[in-house]
């Protein structure tokens, strides 16, 4: 790479060739040749490289032939297709709590009521989830693999009703559903599927030499936790379930989520789903469950003594109270808490491409988004220009209601009063000198949450949205004069979640990267680092700790053991040395000491002394 700086090609050879996908059902003269061929390609690769398209195209060929050389995963799994399932005939779980309202945010239709589920409730779905996963840890992998393979056929061929359930709950575009709901989704299982057993298959460790000469190895082993209980907010209903769902499942667990009671109205067709996928299998479809509730439903799954971890997704000030709740029984918790994301843009870029990925970063999902780019922190020589080119895009946007036969770039929010707040803190901004450039006011003609795409610009530290999240559409773009101004605007917050830089100056890129106190950062893009599910998503300061996603996001599904053995039986001596046994012998402080000397020491000379030492006090039995 240093020398041909040509990392695109390099990068093709790396997945192609990937060990974990070929090795088991290949020979070694036939990875030879794929090597071989491999590196054809990427001189082939190299010449494709000033057309990005061909280099697209070549990795999707490489891509489907890794798929067909890395078919023995699903050999033997006895893969069924998806069932189209219609809601109407889903059955219902109900539950005897408190009653509540289920309604479209983006239309005001009432789609129902659901109860939440009492703390008895929440023990006995607990319980049986519990019972379900005594039987599912002794699941192989593959049967595992086959069941994640299942559901990805399931969501497949159900991907609309998905999409117009998600809908029906938060009122956001098709797009936003298409993209933040179902492929998110969709690969996450794929990456599990495929990588999930390298995370939590047993890991050889380091061996200090001295105990190698006695045969002694050591390792990691990965076990299932248990019952893992999550509590998730309404922004993203199906993909904030089906995504812990799918971890647990693959490690062994079980998985009770709490729906948010602002998207519960889908509630019993996503968990059909996973049941219908399980018992399909001949598998205890109580192993998962999606229970509907507020605050109380959740503190009772937090308290549950049958739950061993739990995973919350929300705001700071509640995250501080489910981390109090479950500290009382010791039950650890990953907190992701949400953020203020920068978007740094800095000369040299590219204007016009900047502009669009900061549009798609603060207003995805409508900004309801926990990696949403609230504040846009723009060069000063680039400043007037890019906000003349964000107002210019969004005059062409479109907004409404997207399941009425018209495409839409943006949908409703999803709670009434979250609007309130969002409105709250745009005339704020505005009464402390920021300046309104478009949007700030509700959608006229419709009737459901809508709030227009917002963007204020010269927002100052005297503003609210200077530190509060938003988890709205509104865009903040921040003037700054250079690199060390940016760092400074971009870590003046108590958050740290994610963060982007977009600067074609890929050295200057990383080096603000760096300073930029955040648990991800993407360069010349946005928000790609949660579709790279081998990485694991999770910040920094009050956006909490802890991480779902990856090699880590797997592990923190499991109960980590520290194994060390040995590859043959030491006789006498070797097995246990004399002069570590009691009663002690008059050599055993001087071995041990020469043995620091011998492999702690400095230079050849201490450590030869050292060994003679060593040599006399075995031979005389003297010291």
């Amino acid at each position: 790479v240093a020398v041909t700086q040509r990392p695109l090609p390099l990068h093709c050879l790396q997945s192609l060739v990937h060990a974990r996908s070929i090795t088991v059902s290949m020979g070694t003269a036939q990875i030879s040749t794929l090597v071989w061929i491999a590196l054809q390609l990427d001189e082939f690769l190299a010449i494709l490289y000033a057309n990005p398209w061909k280099v697209v195209a070549a990795i999707a060929v490489i891509q489907l032939l890794r798929s067909v050389w890395s078919g023995h995963i699903f050999n033997s799994l006895r893969r069924r297709p998806g069932v189209v399932i219609d809601p109407s005939q889903v059955p219902s779980e109900t539950y005897t709590g408190v009653e509540f309202k289920c309604s479209s945010p983006a239309t005001g239709e009432q789609l129902g009521w659901d109860n939440a589920a009492t703390p008895e409730e929440v023990n006995d779905v607990v319980s049986r989830a519990r019972d379900a996963q005594v039987e599912w840890k002794k699941t192989t992998l593959d049967e595992r693999r086959a069941v994640l393979h299942d559901l990805m056929q399931m969501i497949l061929v159900n991907n609309e009703t998905i999409s117009k359930l998600s809908f029906n709950d938060t009122g956001k575009s098709e797009f936003d559903s298409i993209m933040g709901e179902i492929t998110t989704s969709l690969e996450k299982i794929r990456y599990t599927i495929r990588e999930g057993e390298e995370a939590i298959k047993p890991e050889s460790r380091k061996v200090p030499y001295f105990f190698q000469m006695a045969g002694k190895y050591a390792r990691m082993e990965y076990y299932p936790l248990g019952v893992i209980g999550c509590i998730v907010p309404w922004n993203y209903p199906f993909h904030n379930f089906i995504s812990p769902v799918i971890t647990a499942i693959f490690t062994g667990n079980a998985c009770v989520v709490k729906a948010s009671e602002w998207a519960s109205g889908s509630r019993n067709y996503f968990a059909h789903l996973v049941k219908f996928t399980l018992e399909r299998r001949g598998h205890n479809p109580d192993l998962v469950a999606l229970i509907p509730g507020m605050g109380a439903t959740g503190s009772s799954l937090i308290e549950c003594a049958g739950v061993d971890k739990i995973l919350f997704i929300g705001s700071p000030e509640t995250g501080k109270k489910v981390m109090a709740t479950a500290s009382k029984s010791l039950t650890p918790v990953i907190l992701e808490l949400g953020g203020k994301d920068p978007f740094v843009v800095l000369d040299p870029c590219d204007l016009q491409t900047s502009a669009d990925r900061a549009i798609n970063g603060s207003f995805f999902n409508m900004g309801q988004n926990c990696i949403a780019a609230e504040r846009i922190i723009v060069q000063n020589s680039l400043y007037d220009k890019f906000v003349d080119l964000v107002v210019k895009r969004l005059r062409t946007v479109r907004q409404g209601v997207d399941y009425e036969g018209k495409m839409v770039d943006f949908g409703s929010m999803t709670m009434g009063p979250q609007v309130d707040k969002v409105q709250e803190l745009i005339d704020d901004a505005l009464e402390n000198g920021a300046r309104l450039v478009v949007g700030g006011n509700r959608l006229r003609g419709e009737k459901g949450l809508f709030l227009e795409p917002t963007v204020l610009a010269d927002v100052n530290p005297n503003c609210r949205v200077w530190l509060e999240e938003v988890f709205g559409p509104v865009m903040l773009i921040i003037p700054v004069e250079d690199d060390e101004d940016a760092v400074e605007v971009a870590n003046a917050t108590p958050f740290g979640l994610a963060s982007s830089i977009s600067c074609t100056d890929l050295g200057r890129a990383s080096r603000v990267a760096e300073k930029i106190d955040a648990g991800m950062t993407c360069i010349n893009d946005y928000g790609l680092s949660y579709m790279m599910q081998d990485l694991p998503f999770g910040g920094c300061k009050q956006s909490g700790f802890g991480v779902f996603n990856g090699i880590e996001g797997l592990r923190g599904f499991c109960r980590a053991k520290s194994v060390v053995g040995v590859y043959w039986n030491s006789p006498g001596p070797l097995g246990f040395p004399r002069f570590l046994r009691r009663p002690i012998f008059d050599i055993s402080k001087p071995v041990l000491k020469s043995v620091m000397y011998l492999f702690y020491g400095d230079g050849v000379v201490t450590k030869a002394k050292a060994a003679a030492e060593i040599a006399r006090l075995f031979i005389t039995g003297k010291k």
